[in-house]
């Protein structure tokens, strides 16, 4: 397989390192300097997933398939987020959660705890979605 990203410079005090693209895929091109990741576990380096701008991916959380989480967005704990989905903006995504399909999660929007977003689902703004407390 061959490594579409390589993680490079200092490690940051909260443990991330920042991604730069090794070869073209999507609409990244090579040397383009992305997101942070705590580990290559935490983006696959397969299709055109990426983590851009300031966003961060942390924990045992993935990304994989064509998904994109960037601005300043956070995914970590046990988080997926996969297919064609978007994390974005401040959103954060965590616990056992999962962002996928066409999913478009952003602005400040939060999704914890067990909670599924899918299909075309959009969630934007202050809008929370948290089940960890059971319900």
């Amino acid at each position: 397989m061959t490594k579409k990203y390589e993680m490079f410079g200092d490690e940051a005090e909260n443990g991330l390192q920042q991604i730069r693209a090794l070869k073209d895929f999507g609409s990244v091109v090579t040397g383009d300097i992305g997101g942070w990741i705590q580990k290559e576990s935490n983006l696959s380096h397969d299709g055109n997933c990426w983590v851009s701008g300031h966003a961060s991916v942390a924990g045992r959380a993935r990304v994989s398939g064509n998904a994109l989480v960037s601005g300043c967005a956070e995914v970590y704990d046990d988080a997926e987020v996969y297919d064609d989905a978007q994390v974005r903006g401040l959103a954060i995504v965590s616990g056992h959660a999962i962002v996928c399909g066409h999913a478009d999660v952003g602005g400040h929007a939060m999704v914890a705890g067990n909670n599924l977003v899918s299909g075309n689902d959009k969630i934007y703004g202050l809008f929370g979605v948290d089940t960890s407390n059971g319900g």
